[in-house]
């Protein structure tokens, strides 16, 4: 199964999420734990800071985590990819309200 399937079997079994922050936070989950079946590149939050122009170029082609102290703290993607994902809930979010759903 391709990453990409993983993420919208995992999107579709995961609970309509009560709040925008924690749709963000099911959206940095899926895309840490596997991007089209590969870790993901990580940069510290230095790194990051000194080398924004390799972090920009690195999270077009995929998705970046950034840590700090050594935890995950966000994760950096192309506006494609995020654009794809909203996608993705807001059909989800749609099927669950015209299905009789409660948020």
């Amino acid at each position: 199964m391709s990453g990409l399937t993983a993420l919208r079997i995992m999107h579709v079994s995961t609970p309509p999420p009560e709040t925008d922050l924690e749709s963000l936070a099911i959206l940095a989950t899926i895309a840490q734990t596997s991007f089209f079946g590969r870790d993901m590149q990580t940069l510290s939050a230095r790194d990051a800071k000194y080398n924004f122009g390799r972090l920009i170029d690195t999270a077009r082609a995929e998705p970046v985590t950034v840590e700090k102290h050594g935890r995950a703290v966000v994760v950096v993607l192309a506006v494609e990819e995020y654009e794809r994902l909203k996608t993705i809930e807001l059909e989800q979010h749609a099927k669950a309200i015209g299905s009789g759903d409660k948020k």
